[in-house]
């Protein structure tokens, strides 16, 4: 199958100025989708990753001035170029997969109905015109979305996991029948380990859905990233420890009970989890 071309014109051209320092990073994965942030300006901001994680420890770090280093990755924002913040800015790409391209729409149609949901701008996709060489025959495609995915940990790894989700989806469907079918493994995944991370985050993305995004945390977002440890931020921030109640430790609001009605109606779900 060819790949798809997003139609652009001339001036529509995207060019993104790549990091000549491409670092040996220790991660849980050898290969799959890879994520990297990109400055207002169109310079890659951090080294592409397979292990998404590594994108919160960045903003930390951005957050907080200093620098981060963790099983090879590291992230100076005195350094590198800083990561936008005033709205998303990803690059996204997979030297694995010839047919990315092809999967593009419905990763977004899988996205889109998330942020409608949450009320949010919708993400924008567009192709990158100067992939570097690695990347070629896949292609890289810049997601330019709205920056309250940044005002989490939690958030920012929802982001990032509904991405590679996404990948399975098939436009047309409803999120919540991709997300049923992946959790039951009736549908693959995109990369290994993702059905196990939704069936842990699923509890975690149900309350944000449900409660809403402001109501859980913090307005001002350095606030949701605490200047802690690193490999705390890297292990145990994202959607999945939010999910499992493990981020209570280190930021006890986002856990408060929402529900402040003292009789809820017969069958509703409390925001308390």
């Amino acid at each position: 199958m060819a790949k798809a071309t997003i139609k652009t014109t001339k001036t529509e051209e995207l060019r993104i100025t790549w990091l000549r320092k491409r670092p040996s990073l220790s991660q849980i994965y050898h290969s799959g989708l890879e994520y990297c942030f990109v400055s207002k300006d169109n310079k890659q901001c951090c080294p592409f990753v397979l292990c998404k994680d590594f994108l919160q420890d960045a903003v930390m770090a951005m957050h907080h001035g200093k620098s981060v280093s963790i099983y090879g990755f590291e992230y100076d924002p005195k350094q590198y170029e800083p990561i936008s913040m005033d709205h998303m800015k990803m690059a996204i790409t997979n030297s694995v997969d010839a047919e990315l391209g092809d999967r593009i729409p419905n990763m977004i149609d899988f996205l889109h109905q998330f942020e409608r949901k949450l009320r949010l701008i919708r993400t924008r996709v567009r192709e990158v015109k100067n992939p570097p060489k690695k990347y070629s025959k896949c292609g890289v495609y810049l997601l330019d979305g709205s920056n309250r995915w940044l005002l989490s940990p939690p958030l920012l790894s929802m982001y990032t996991l509904l991405i590679r989700m996404g990948f399975t989806h098939k436009k047309g469907d409803k999120y919540n029948v991709t997300m049923k079918n992946m959790s039951s493994d009736k549908i693959g995944s995109y990369q290994t380990q993702d059905i196990n991370q939704l069936n842990r985050a699923k509890k975690g993305i149900e309350r944000i859905l449900k409660c809403g995004y402001l109501k859980i945390f913090f307005k001002d977002p350095i606030k949701n990233f605490p200047d802690v440890g690193v490999g705390s931020m890297h292990n145990s921030m994202g959607i999945c420890a939010f999910s499992d109640n493990h981020t209570r430790s280190y930021v006890k609001h986002w856990h408060r009970n929402l529900d402040k009605r003292k009789k809820a109606k017969k069958g509703d779900k409390a925001c308390s989890r």
